[in-house]
């Protein structure tokens, strides 16, 4: 997260290594996931960033992240939601990272639910491949 400039917020996450300097981008949280939710939606809507909101996830966990993230958009007036789902392993076709990034690279602002964060180099990948690591995107 810190080499591309990605602020993480994890919930849940009890390992101590992650609190330490070398980890300025990533935030821990141990609160009631709606209340992230509605948290997450409220920054945004601070920054202006409320017209195209996309989300990709890839498990049962990120499904209901998805879920909470669209519901508490809709309540702060998000004009367009969209959702693609990734396989968590060695995926092709439909639910590849490179195909979900392809499919909302009109939205302006990508919410990502991860289980495992080793795909985090083909989101960079593909990031940089759709031109979304400039201009509106960042």
């Amino acid at each position: 997260a810190e080499a591309w400039g990605i602020p993480l917020i994890t919930h849940g996450a009890e390992e101590n290594e992650l609190s330490r300097a070398q980890f300025p981008m990533v935030f821990r949280s141990n609160t009631n996931i709606h209340a992230i939710g509605e948290a997450i939606i409220q920054f945004l809507k601070s920054k202006n960033r409320t017209d195209y909101l996309g989300g990709i996830y890839e498990s049962k966990f990120g499904a209901d992240w998805r879920q909470i993230i669209q519901n508490a958009a809709m309540v702060g007036g998000f004009e367009h939601f969209k959702t693609e789902k990734i396989l968590p392993q060695k995926a092709s076709g439909n639910f590849t990272v490179d195909n979900a990034m392809n499919n909302l690279k009109r939205y302006r602002t990508i919410f990502i639910t991860l289980t495992d964060p080793v795909k985090l180099d083909e989101f960079a990948d593909a990031a940089e491949k759709y031109e979304m690591n400039r201009g509106k995107h960042v």
